[in-house]
């Protein structure tokens, strides 16, 4: 820092080093938080310099923030290593006399709180998720594996779906358990039962209606995003869920359907009794 104020580097250049030195020069894949922390500190610095009341800097500043304390940036944030880099960049700039000592405490005051504030709400709501999914687990694993031979497994499967929030869906199940061997040509059916459909957070009822291919690639096609799955059990295939899951809770997703080929594998044992 010291060589950059010395060399009359610009702003944009001083922030890129400080944030090659917060992240260790690591590269970030699927992630753009070097550009918005090179933002931020761009920004922190030209509202310290240049606004002129705390109503201005926190205008300047806390878009910024925002933009890089976030759920999916928060895991590679040192907080302490911010502030340190934030605190050396300061005393420099008072050493140097580039900016009056009790205006930057002002704007400082301010900012430390924010970072940290920012900071602490972003890893409650990432706590807070991670408990809800686990509570959707443990519902997930009483409501499908809750089978007995006269039970609605496709209406307990609903009613799982329902409880995860998940609004719009369709389970599409084959007639006979469909044998997968990836030695073996695959030779889908031409056609499903429809046996589930939840449309707008309801329960349809369904008559058992046979869906060819080309209708499931309509469902698809409408005006939602649906993620098309396959229900299975070890090799057994038994049908395809199609829902409007978000694309963060895939992972649930993936649970939802191992648990509901567990589910139909279950039935199937208790239909040869």
């Amino acid at each position: 820092m010291n060589f950059a104020i010395n060399e009359k580097l610009s702003i944009h250049d001083l922030s890129w080093g400080m944030t090659n030195f917060l992240f260790n020069n690591k590269i970030m894949f699927h992630t753009n938080i070097k550009d918005e922390t090179v933002k931020l500190f761009e920004d922190i610095i030209s509202a310290s310099f240049f606004c002129d009341s705390i109503e201005e800097f926190k205008a300047k500043v806390f878009p910024s923030i925002i933009n890089v304390i976030t759920e999916d940036n928060i895991q590679f944030i040192d907080l302490d290593k911010l502030f340190n880099c934030l605190k050396v960049l300061f005393d420099i700039s008072i050493s140097k006399h580039l900016i009056e000592h009790h205006r930057l405490d002002y704007f400082t005051q301010y900012l430390y709180s924010e970072l940290g504030i920012v900071y602490s709400n972003t890893t409650s709501r990432i706590l807070t998720k991670s408990t809800e999914h686990q509570i959707n687990v443990n519902i997930t694993n009483r409501l499908s594996l809750s089978i007995t031979d006269s039970s609605d497994p496709e209406r307990m499967l609903g009613e799982t779906l329902r409880i995860l929030n998940i609004k719009n869906a369709a389970l599409y199940v084959f007639k006979y358990p469909y044998h997968f061997d990836i030695t073996e040509p695959i030779t889908l059916p031409e056609s499903l039962i429809l046996k589930l459909k939840i449309k707008d957070g309801l329960m349809i009822r369904t008559h058992n209606e046979l869906v060819n291919e080309q209708d499931l690639i309509r469902h698809v096609s409408s005006t939602h995003n649906y993620t098309l799955s396959a229900i299975a059990s070890d090799s057994e295939q038994y049908g395809i869920l199609i829902t409007d899951i978000d694309g963060h809770d895939l992972s649930m997703l993936e649970y939802i359907t191992g648990q509901f080929g567990t589910t139909f594998y279950i039935q199937s044992l208790m239909n040869k009794l």
